[in-house]
């Protein structure tokens, strides 16, 4: 049916939104809403084939299909009350390629693959990560204070048992970001 939508779709007039999560049998939208969580969605969010966005947000949704429909999630910044990330899955929507962004841009694909599929555990545990580390990137401190940052961080999350090579990877990505 895809070689049909152009007959029926009126790219002036109309956008494509997708149905997610039970609707669609687990699809859910990963909205990554800020530059920081675009800059290091591919160090923590599985590899997928579909994955969209704008001009000025590119690779800014990325699509799977979840074994289990999860709860839809937001992370936003405390201080500034931004959007981080989003997990956008059951009684949501999302706008899709080929339709046309509120700001008028058009939204294009930049992987036009097929959505990988994914344990929802795994991909409630990968967003999350995500929005701490593009959190605690945001808000890094400046130079002269980073040194004690990194290691009060460090000291925390292998306190908690985490791996010391996920620790060391993920100062890493906060600092670079």
């Amino acid at each position: 049916y895809e070689d049909q939508i152009p007959t029926y779709f009126d790219k002036e007039q109309m956008n494509l939104g997708l149905i997610l999560g039970e609707a669609s049998n687990g699809l859910v939208d990963i909205d990554l809403d800020c530059q920081e969580t675009r800059l290091l969605a591919g160090s923590y969010l599985p590899k997928t084939g579909q994955v969209w966005g704008r001009e000025s947000s590119p690779s800014s949704h990325w699509l799977f299909q979840c074994t289990s429909v999860p709860k839809s999630m937001t992370f936003k910044d405390p201080v500034s009350g931004e959007m981080l990330v989003e997990l956008r899955s059951d009684g949501q929507q999302t706008v899709a390629p080929p339709s046309v962004h509120p700001s008028g841009e058009g939204v294009r694909f930049d992987l036009d693959g097929k959505p990988s599929r994914v344990e929802t555990d795994i991909l409630v545990q990968c967003v999350s990560c995500l929005a701490v580390v593009a959190l605690l990137a945001r808000h890094w401190p400046n130079q002269g204070s980073r040194n004690e940052a990194a290691l009060a961080i460090a000291g925390g999350l292998l306190r908690a048992n985490l791996d010391e090579v996920f620790v060391s990877n993920m100062l890493l990505n906060i600092a670079r970001t």
